[in-house]
């Protein structure tokens, strides 16, 4: 299969903003470990004003299953509710 490529564009809270430039300046290791496992390369974030746009390349071979099985990770689970 060949590489997917998949982007999000997010409004960031003023309130929020320094904190989410913070943690994703120190993204945790155990993260990237769990997105390289699944075949997730090149993960990349930017950040426009007050929009945060980010932009991630696939290898797996089903995306949808893929992101399902690891947001049951509770590493996974912890920084998507504090994000």
């Amino acid at each position: 299969m060949a590489t997917q490529r998949y982007a999000m564009a997010v409004k960031l809270k003023d309130e929020k903003r320094e904190y989410y430039i913070e943690n994703h300046a120190n993204v945790w290791p155990e993260i990237l470990d769990e997105l390289k496992k699944i075949k997730v390369k090149n993960y990349s974030i930017f950040l426009k004003e007050d929009f945060m746009f980010g932009y991630l390349e696939y290898d797996g071979d089903n995306f949808d299953q893929d992101m399902e099985e690891m947001s049951k990770i509770a590493i996974v689970d912890k920084w998507t509710k504090l994000m």
